[in-house]
C-alpha cells in the first residue's frame, strides 16, 4: 500500500507540474494530499463494509451459538458450532476468538479484541453479556435470543430509513451531476468556450477550486441524507 501511495504521489505530482502548468511547490499539497486521502476513504469504506457485512450475519449467528448453548454445549464449543455454519466476517471474527481460546486466552479478554474490532454498541453488548453470564452462571440463552430478535427489529428499522431518505439520496445524484453535465453540453456545442479553465493558469486555479468545491458539496449531501439506526 505504502509503494502505491508513493506512486501514486509522484504521478499526480509529475502531471500537476507537466501537464497542468501548476508550480512545483504549489503542487506539493495536491500531490500529497490527494491519494492520502484517497487511500483512506478507500480503507474506511472497505472497513465499513466489512462491519456492516458482519452486523448481517450476527443474528443468524446468535441463533446458532443460542442452540448450542441449549444443546448443553459449552461457550467455546458453541462458538466453534457458529464458525462451522457461518461464512464471511462473522466466520472470520468468530474463528479469531475460537483459536484464542484455544491457544489459552480467557473468553472475556477473546470477546473484548472482537468488540475492539469491530465496534459496534451490539458486539459490545454480545461480549460483555457472554463474558459476565458465562462466568456467573445467568440465563444466556434468553439473552442471546433476545439480543438476535433486537437485531433483526434494528435491521428493519434501517430498511425503513433507507426508503424514507432515497429522496434525498436522488437529489444529491442529480445535483452532483449536473455540473458535469452542463460541462459536458457546451464541450459539445462550443468546444472553445471553455478552453480557458485549462488553457488558462488562472483558468486551472478556478476549476481546480470548483472540482474541490463540488467534492465537499457531495460529502455534505451524502451526509444529510445518511440515517443512524
Amino acid at each position: 500500500l505504502l509503494v502505491q501511495l508513493a506512486l501514486g504521489m509522484l504521478g499526480l505530482y509529475a502531471a500537476a507540474v507537466l501537464l497542468a502548468g501548476l508550480h512545483p511547490l504549489a503542487a506539493v499539497p495536491l500531490a500529497v494530499g490527494l491519494p492520502w486521502l484517497t487511500a483512506e476513504a478507500v480503507i474506511a469504506r472497505g472497513r465499513r463494509r466489512y462491519v456492516t457485512a458482519f452486523i448481517a450475519g450476527l443474528p443468524e449467528a446468535l441463533d446458532v451459538f443460542s442452540r448450542g448453548l441449549r444443546a448443553g454445549r459449552p461457550v467455546a464449543d458453541s462458538l466453534s458450532i457458529v464458525v462451522d455454519n457461518a461464512e464471511g466476517a462473522v466466520a472470520a471474527e468468530f474463528t479469531r476468538c475460537r483459536d484464542e481460546i484455544a491457544l489459552g486466552t480467557s473468553l472475556p479478554v477473546s470477546l473484548d479484541r472482537l468488540a475492539g474490532r469491530i465496534d459496534t454498541p451490539e458486539v459490545a453488548f454480545f461480549a460483555t453479556a457472554t463474558a459476565l453470564q458465562s462466568e456467573t452462571g445467568g440465563n444466556l440463552i434468553e439473552t442471546m435470543e433476545g439480543l438476535a430478535r433486537q437485531l433483526r427489529e434494528r435491521r428493519k428499522l434501517r430498511r425503513k430509513a433507507r426508503a424514507l431518505s432515497s429522496e434525498a439520496r436522488a437529489s444529491a445524484v442529480i445535483l452532483a451531476s449536473l455540473p458535469f453535465a452542463v460541462m459536458m453540453l457546451l464541450l459539445a456545442l462550443n468546444p472553445g468556450y471553455l478552453e480557458p479553465l485549462w488553457a488558462d493558469p488562472r483558468g486551472r486555479t478556478m476549476s481546480l477550486a470548483g472540482l474541490l468545491s463540488i467534492g465537499l458539496g457531495i460529502g455534505i449531501m451524502v451526509r444529510m441524507g445518511r440515517i443512524d439506526v
